[in-house]
């Protein structure tokens, strides 16, 4: 499987997705989305972000391409 590799978080981004993982009124759906970008941001492959988020690895890339060509707008 081709290498696809995240952009970097601006301190802006990092900042809202921090404050977005700790909001409790989020639906579970947008906060996974969060939550997939903050664990691929600290390092993770794509295969250990969908174990521990709980999701597929497709979902994984998809968020990924997605966060790349918009960041959180399309969230």
């Amino acid at each position: 499987m081709p290498q696809v590799r995240m952009r970097t978080l601006t301190d802006d981004e990092q900042a809202l997705a921090r404050a977005k993982l700790r909001d409790k009124t989020l639906s579970v759906r947008v906060w996974e989305r969060y939550r997939i970008i903050s664990e691929l941001a600290s390092g993770r492959r794509a295969s250990e972000v969908a174990d521990r988020v709980g999701c597929h690895l497709t979902v994984v890339y998809d968020w990924l391409h997605r966060f790349n060509d918009s960041g959180f707008a399309s969230f």
